[in-house]
């Protein structure tokens, strides 16, 4: 997920840093301006501000840093009296991206204070000459909401510690969720896959069959902390493993009754965690049936797939579409 960070450069540079370097422990992208990172493009025939817009389009959302200062007015522009930052401010309203909007403290008070006073001439002691163009900026956000999916919230900050508690908050959802989607692209997810068996050597007469139920994880990275449940009639004595590295197996046998001509079919319900605390949920059916003077056929096929992000406030998703064949052991 691509973040546009908006905002004055001079009075933020620090703020704009730690930003930048928390979106990126938090496996976001961060785009800004004056980031020496790849993920800002430069355009040669566009000027600076054309540029920067070119980039908010490209993210999925907006962080708008208001402090001290508004910025220059872009004499070339649509409106001449517009700053660069309220430029993509409307811009990113225009687009209908989510917009994250975080105000100094001292900044917020003025503002108060200038919504009870709008006519008074006052001296703004924090924001100075800027102020009421930053007052504008604000006023422009907070009227009532006019557009579907538009927020006219902000959140206050007093520092930079502050302020990245609030991204971290604001953007943990939608990080996590990111972070799992990155891992699937990659292929750095483990992926336990579940066959069935009847035990080698084991005769067709016999009055009861061993039937190993194996778990393989076929994926790069390590399962952890696999759990699994039988259903249909079917118990197992629950057990956790610990670690199921890549293309390690861990096997559970259960014994069935030889039931002539019959079918046999219970549910197996995997859990396991990423390394980076992710859930991965599977349900298989699984069952065997009776062939005449031969081991059973046996069959287990995964039903469905779902992802929980390591934020337990996030839906669960997802992934694999219903009936999807997975391995099986047949004999």
């Amino acid at each position: 997920m691509k973040v546009f960070v908006s905002s004055t450069v001079y009075d933020l540079v620090d703020a704009r840093a730690e930003v930048e370097a928390l979106l990126t422990e938090m496996h976001l992208t961060p785009v800004l301006s004056d980031s020496s990172s790849a993920y800002f493009q430069i355009t040669p025939d566009r000027n600076s501000v054309e540029c920067c817009l070119v980039n908010l389009r490209q993210c999925d959302a907006v962080i708008l840093m208001l402090s001290q200062r508004y910025g220059p007015a872009l004499p070339f522009w649509e409106d001449p009296t517009l700053s660069a930052t309220h430029a993509e401010y409307r811009e990113a309203r225009k687009c209908g991206k989510p917009i994250y909007v975080y105000v100094r403290d001292r900044l917020e008070g003025e503002f108060a204070i200038y919504k009870r006073n709008q006519d008074a001439s006052l001296e703004w002691r924090w924001s100075g000459k800027d102020g009421r163009s930053l007052f504008g900026l604000l006023k422009e956000h907070c009227t009532p909401i006019t557009e579907e999916n538009h927020s006219n919230w902000f959140s206050i900050f007093r520092d930079s510690v502050e302020l990245k508690q609030l991204v971290r908050r604001d953007f943990h959802a939608v990080a996590s969720r990111s972070h799992l989607e990155s891992l699937l692209e990659d292929n750095r997810i483990p992926l336990v896959g579940v066959a069935v068996s009847v035990r080698d050597g084991t005769s067709p007469q016999s009055a009861v069959w061993p039937v190993d139920v194996v778990f393989r994880n076929n994926g790069t990275m390590p399962a952890l902390r696999l759990s699994y449940t039988l259903g249909g009639g079917v118990t197992l004595e629950a057990e956790e493993v610990p670690i199921l590295a890549p293309n390690e197996t861990h096997t559970r046998t259960i014994e069935l009754r030889n039931t002539i001509n019959g079918i046999v079919q219970w549910q197996v319900l995997a859990t396991y965690y990423t390394a980076q605390g992710h859930r991965v949920q599977d349900r298989y059916s699984a069952g065997l049936m009776h062939m005449p003077l031969r081991l059973p056929f046996c069959h287990a096929t995964l039903q469905n797939k779902t992802y929980f992000p390591s934020d337990g406030s996030i839906i669960p998703y997802d992934i694999a579409s219903a009936d999807s064949p997975t391995d099986a052991n047949n004999k």
